[in-house]
């Protein structure tokens, strides 16, 4: 006698109240997570962007050095064009950077007469932002729209002779956990910081430094 065995698969689908209870709950921990994930892409952003800034600074240096001679490295909301503007306020330092050899010392890039040697395109962000200070309240603030590096150590410097260590400042608005620093040291000397002890207690986000 033979027998024929079958078998019967159930297919069970969620019910309306359970799929609202799952989405419900997905939603409570995407909630719960958000500030969290938004934390971590502000810190990537502001890391990021620093050593940008680091890498810029520390070409224009070593450029400096090689041609024996001034390199400037200066703010631009025009930097990635054939002929590239200075800026001439502390205020454009997210639209662009330029570095240049500064053949007449002015530090005023001149097509035809300075040498065009990078461009860095704008690192504008709508949670950023980047603006030179001074480490001690009080100091003079030497570093507005450029930085120049004279031979024949590659000392920061600028058209007068007034050396221009001091620091660069990136801030999410508001949040000073996320503060980092690119220091100048008066040899020409290049760091970042994100010490709040080294970078000046007078320098916070919510002041606009």
């Amino acid at each position: 006698m033979c027998y024929k065995l079958t078998m019967k698969n159930k297919i069970q689908a969620f019910t309306l109240l359970e799929a609202l209870i799952v989405i419900a709950v997905f939603s409570i921990l995407m909630t719960m997570a958000l500030p969290g994930m938004q934390s971590i892409l502000r810190n990537n952003e502001i890391t990021s962007r620093n050593n940008d800034l680091v890498t810029a600074l520390q070409y224009t240096r070593s450029e400096s050095i090689k041609l024996s001679d001034r390199v400037v490295l200066c703010a631009s909301t025009s930097a990635m064009t054939a002929a590239p503007i200075c800026s001439t306020t502390a205020n454009d330092w997210l639209d662009g950077w330029v570095v240049f050899h500064d053949t007449n010392n002015d530090a005023v890039f001149t097509p035809g007469t300075d040498n065009l040697l990078k461009q860095f395109p704008s690192i504008a962000s709508n949670q950023l932002t980047l603006r030179p200070a001074v480490l001690r309240a009080g100091d003079p603030q030497t570093i507005v729209g450029y930085v120049s590096f004279a031979p024949p150590r590659g000392e920061p410097m600028d058209i007068n002779g007034t050396n221009q260590s001091g620091i660069f400042v990136f801030c999410i608005p508001g949040d000073n956990t996320k503060i980092r620093g690119v220091m100048m040291h008066t040899s020409g000397r290049i760091y970042s910081s994100r010490d709040s002890d080294t970078l000046g207690a007078h320098i916070t986000c919510n002041s606009g430094i």
